[in-house]
C-alpha cells in the first residue's frame, strides 16, 4: 500500500505540477527550468555546459550548468523518447519517480540489515515514500532526485559491508558508490565523514586506517575529473565557495539576499521556514499555514525522538546521527555563505533522516497507518488546494 500509494502521488505531480512557478493549479519549483535546460544541452549534443554569466534576459536558466552532469547524462535518453512522443517534460520527470522508488527500496533493506525488525524498516520505507520533499524532489526534474538515490545506495553499503569481513573489493565499493553521489551533486561531499563506519567493525586498527585511506583513494580518483573540470572553469573545486559565481543570483528578491549576503534577514528567514519542510506554501492561506507549521512542530518532534533513542539506547546507529550533522553542516555553510535554500538540501541524509524518524515513531508507538497519515497529510493537503484553484 504504502509503494502504490507514494508512486501514485508521484505520478500525479509529474503529471500536474507545472514547469514554472506562476502556472496554476500547482506552483510548480523555480529551480526545475534550469535543470530541464541543463538536460536540453546534453541532448542537443553539446556535452558537458560551461557556465558563464550571459547578458541576455533568460541568463537564469544557466545557473545549473555548474552542477555535476551525471543526472542529466541518465535523464537525457527520456527527454529524447519524450522530444519524440511530444511529452518531455513527463518522461524526462521519470527518471526522478524511478529514483524515488529505488531510493526508498534500498532504505527499507538498508534499515531491515541493520535493525532486524521488519516494523522499523516498513516505517523507514514509508518516510521515503511520502515524506512531502522526498515526494516532491523525486516528481520533478531536479538533481536532487540522483543525490537522494546515490546517498541511499552509499549509506545501504555501508550497512551492508559493515556486517561482513572487510575486503579490497568492498573497499572500492564504497567508494565508487561516494563517488557517484558526489557526481550527482556536490552536496555528496558532506557524505565523506561516513566513511569511517565502513571499517567500524574491524579489530585490527593499523588494518581499518589502511582500508579508511584506500576508500578515500579510490573517491578522490573518481571524483578528480569534476575537481579539476571545476578548478579548470571555475577557480575552484567547488563552484561558489571563496567567489561568488556571479554578480547577481537569481531570483535574490524571493530570497532576500544579494550576492550571497543576507540582505533582509527577516524575508530570508521567513522564505527557508516555508520551504524548510512543506514546499510550494505559496498555494497556502491562513489555516493552511498554521497547518503547515503544526506539521512541521510534529515532524522536528518525532526527529528529536528518534535523535535520542538513539544516543541513549543504540550507539550503532550513531552512522545515522553522523550522517544528518555532516550534511546538516554543508546545509548551514550553504545557507550562510551563499543563498537560503530549502530543505532539499538536506537530500544526502533523507536516509538517514528516514531511520531516524522510524526509530521515532517506534518509541511513540505510533502505529503504521498513523505514519501514513502523518506523512501524507501536507500532500493530500496541497493536492485539494490545487485542485479547488
Amino acid at each position: 500500500m504504502i509503494l502504490i500509494l507514494g508512486l501514485a502521488v508521484r505520478l500525479f505531480f509529474a503529471l500536474y505540477i507545472p514547469l514554472h512557478p506562476a502556472d496554476k493549479p500547482f506552483p510548480g519549483y523555480n529551480d526545475e527550468p534550469l535543470h530541464l535546460f541543463y538536460v536540453q544541452h546534453i541532448a542537443s549534443g553539446n556535452g558537458w555546459p560551461i557556465w558563464e554569466q550571459p547578458s541576455d534576459s533568460l541568463s537564469y536558466l544557466t545557473d545549473s550548468f555548474v552542477q555535476p552532469p551525471l543526472y542529466y547524462s541518465l535523464t537525457t535518453p527520456l527527454y529524447n523518447l519524450g522530444r519524440l512522443l511530444g511529452s518531455k517534460l513527463l518522461l524526462t520527470r521519470l527518471f526522478s519517480v524511478l529514483c524515488g522508488v529505488l531510493a526508498a527500496l534500498l532504505v527499507y533493506r538498508m534499515a531491515l540489515m541493520w535493525s532486524d525488525r521488519e516494523s522499523i524498516a516498513v516505517s523507514a520505507f514509508a518516510a521515503m515514500m511520502l515524506a512531502p520533499n522526498s515526494i516532491i524532489f523525486t516528481s520533478i526534474v531536479t538533481n536532487d532526485a540522483l543525490i537522494i538515490l546515490t546517498s541511499a545506495l552509499f549509506f545501504y553499503l555501508l550497512i551492508q559491508h559493515n556486517r561482513e569481513s572487510p575486503t579490497v573489493l568492498k573497499m572500492v565499493t564504497i567508494g565508487l558508490s561516494l563517488s557517484i553521489a558526489v557526481w550527482s551533486k556536490m552536496s555528496g561531499l558532506t557524505l565523506i565523514p561516513l566513511i569511517w563506519f565502513a571499517v567500524q567493525g574491524e579489530y585490527n586498527k593499523s588494518r581499518q586506517w589502511k582500508n579508511l585511506v584506500a576508500i578515500l583513494i579510490v573517491t578522490l580518483i573518481c571524483i578528480a575529473p569534476l575537481l579539476s573540470w571545476n578548478l579548470t572553469h571555475y577557480g575552484e573545486p567547488i563552484p561558489g565557495q571563496t567567489q561568488q559565481l556571479a554578480s547577481e543570483y537569481w531570483p535574490q528578491e524571493a530570497l532576500g539576499v544579494t550576492g550571497g549576503g543576507i540582505s533582509h534577514p527577516v524575508m530570508a528567514a521567513h522564505h527557508w521556514l516555508r520551504l524548510s519542510i512543506i514546499p510550494f506554501s505559496d498555494l497556502w492561506g491562513g489555516w493552511e499555514k498554521w497547518f503547515s507549521l503544526l506539521w512541521a512542530a510534529i515532524f522536528t518532534s518525532i526527529f528529536l525522538v528518534g535523535f535520542y533513542r538513539i544516543i541513549k539506547e543504540n550507539s550503532e546507529g550513531t552512522l545515522f546521527i553522523i550522517g544528518f550533522l555532516s550534511v546538516a553542516v554543508g546545509f548551514i555553510w550553504h545557507n550562510i555563505h551563499l543563498f537560503q535554500v530549502e530543505f532539499r538540501l538536506f537530500a544526502p541524509a533523507f536516509p538517514a533522516i528516514a531511520v531516524i524518524m522510524a526509530l521515532g515513531m517506534r518509541k511513540l508507538k505510533v502505529p503504521i497507518i498513523g505514519q501514513i497519515l502523518v506523512w501524507i497529510a501536507p500532500i493530500i493537503v496541497m493536492m485539494l488546494l490545487g485542485i479547488k484553484q
